[in-house]
């Protein structure tokens, strides 16, 4: 079991988003019928990020230095990057001083923390996410956690066309989320990188890696 950061657990989602958020937390289909965290909240297994980091090191090294996680409380990615030599700045929409994680709503802010983004957003902000981080705020090299099937909706062609990803590397295995031993949902990490090819996205299977995460990655 999950064991709370915070001495009481502070009710994270807004009931009705504003900014970019207001646009997507109505979509037909964004949340499912059975409870969820607030605000989405579920760590992201430690494996998941390590795979990144095996695969891309490299190019988030030559991107950075610095990498901002946006979605940050809990500070579960933050721990694998810092443990891989990455210099991390995290922040959510509410603070968690105990991972060093700075309060900021993502999708009213005015600046980048920095030119390099690894998260794994609330599903709902999702789009909206990638829109302001890229469009807005211009960062350079992008990696999310998304469902398997996040770009399969029609109303993500639009999404798809202004933003479309560089790499899409799917994990061969279902991460554990909710830590009850038998995962069921099937994800993606999306990459946006400005230095490569507009026009191509590449598709690659990303394998479960060992315990102990690559320092620098085996691939650009």
């Amino acid at each position: 079991m999950t064991t709370s950061l915070l001495p009481s657990e502070p009710r994270l989602a807004r009931d009705v988003p504003r900014g970019f958020g207001a646009a997507v937390a109505g979509c037909k289909g964004a949340l499912s019928s059975s409870p969820r965290e607030a605000n989405d909240y579920y760590p992201t297994p430690a494996e998941v990020t390590r795979a990144l980091i095996g695969r891309c090191g490299h190019a988030m090294r030559a991107a950075g230095p610095l990498i901002w996680e946006p979605c940050g409380r809990g500070g579960a990615m933050t721990r694998e990057l810092v443990a891989a030599g990455f210099p991390v700045t995290a922040s959510d929409i509410v603070a968690d001083p105990d991972n060093d994680v700075a309060a900021l709503d993502l999708l009213t802010a005015k600046r980048r923390r920095a030119d390099v983004v690894v998260t794994n957003p609330p599903f709902a902000l999702a789009p909206a996410m990638i829109a302001h981080l890229l469009g807005d705020l211009g960062v350079r090299w992008m990696a999310m956690v998304l469902k398997s099937t996040f770009w399969h909706p029609r109303d993500r062609a639009q999404l798809w066309r202004l933003y479309r990803p560089s790499r899409i590397l799917a994990l061969t295995w279902r991460p554990d989320f909710m830590e009850r031993g038998a995962p069921t949902m099937d994800v993606i990490w999306t990459i946006w990188d400005r230095s490569a090819p507009s026009a191509h996205c590449s598709f690659e299977r990303l394998d479960r890696p060992d315990d102990r995460p690559s320092l620098f990655g085996d691939a650009a």
